[in-house]
């Protein structure tokens, strides 16, 4: 289903307006993206943390619903923020962000190794990181796009009145699906990305999630 960002009481085809679920996609979107920043700019994550600040105020005094101008300044913010290189210290401060995340399921001698490898190749430790996140199921930092750099900056889950909801940004205005909409849209067996990747871990509900993420990247790879 596609919507605009106003609202048409008048339209049966319209479900609601994404001005209903604005608050709920901006608040989601940007814990997807919180470590993804920080792996570019720490002062850029700290500005945005602010304007959340902010905007959270302004709602509540001014009883403002609707966070549809918010959710435009972030696209925009995360568009300029993709352009910026990402550089070792920034990289290794947002990895230890992450990690600090999933640290307490971690054993010693993971979180030991872990930092070990961080000092030595941050790359190398970027990769394990989602690797340990994987295994040990957390889903806060799994679903970071730190691990997804090349995605959509506006596709997300929303959670909304007790029902989940696939949001994205199109030219014609904002896509709201469905659990079952996405799922007649999507092949698991011919994932292009991570994204994708997660859809399909949460509609299908999978808690060991590493054997079934390792499959689909080799026959990703295979096609390729």
């Amino acid at each position: 289903m596609i919507t605009t960002c106003t609202n048409d009481l008048f339209s049966l085809e319209k479900r609601f307006s994404f001005s209903s679920i604005s608050k709920a996609w901006c608040e989601q979107i940007w814990a997807e993206h919180k470590y993804w920043v920080m792996l570019r700019s720490y002062r850029r994550y700290k500005e945005l943390a602010k304007a959340f600040r902010i905007q959270h105020q302004e709602a509540r005094i001014n009883r403002d619903h609707d966070w549809t101008s918010f959710a435009s300044y972030l696209l925009g913010q995360f568009e300029e923020i993709g352009q910026i290189a990402v550089e070792e210290g920034s990289a290794r401060n947002a990895l230890q962000h992450a990690f600090g995340h999933i640290s307490t399921n971690l054993t010693q001698q993971e979180s030991g190794s872990w930092h070990l490898l961080l000092a030595t190749n941050w790359q190398e430790a970027y990769r394990i990181l989602f690797l340990l996140a994987m295994e040990h199921g957390d889903e806060y930092v799994v679903r970071s796009r730190l691990f997804s750099t090349g995605c959509d900056y506006s596709h997300t889950w929303v959670r909304f009145r007790g029902k989940d909801w696939f949001v994205s940004k199109q030219e014609s205005g904002w896509s709201v699906l469905t659990q079952d909409e996405v799922r007649e849209r999507i092949n698991p067996y011919h994932v292009q990305d991570l994204i994708q990747y997660r859809l399909i871990a949460e509609m299908d509900g999978r808690l060991c999630l590493l054997p079934t993420y390792e499959k689909i990247i080799a026959h990703v790879s295979e096609k390729r």
